[in-house]
C-alpha cells in the first residue's frame, strides 16, 4: 500500500539512503509512526533480498531513522482487579 506506490517502478542500484529518508519523513507527516516503521520494515526486507542476492552491495534503508512511537501510558491491575480477574477465569 506505501511501498509499491513510490518504490515499485524504482530500480534497485539507483535506491539511496537520502531517498528513503525522505520518503519515510514525507510518509511520517501523513500516517501514524507505527504505519510508517511498518512501511520501511517491508521496505528494509525487500532490499535486505537483494543484498543476499547480490544485486545491491549494502540496504541503503539500513540505516534510516524510524519515527518514534508515541508513548502511552501503562496501566497495572491493582491486586483486587487481579484476584477479580482470576476467581473470573478459574470459574469459567
Amino acid at each position: 500500500m506505501h511501498v509499491l506506490p513510490r518504490w515499485g517502478t524504482v530500480e534497485l542500484r539507483t535506491v539511496a539512503a537520502s531517498d528513503v529518508s525522505a520518503w519515510v519523513a514525507q510518509l511520517a507527516g501523513k500516517r501514524s509512526a507505527s504505519t510508517t516503521r511498518k512501511a520501511l520494515g517491508v521496505l528494509r526486507g525487500v532490499l535486505d533480498l537483494a543484498v543476499a542476492d547480490r544485486r545491491l552491495a549494502v540496504n541503503p534503508a539500513a540505516r534510516v531513522k524510524q519515527p518514534r512511537l508515541p508513548l502511552v501510558e501503562q496501566r497495572f491491575l491493582t491486586a483486587d482487579e487481579l484476584t477479580s480477574l482470576a476467581q473470573k477465569t478459574t470459574s469459567e
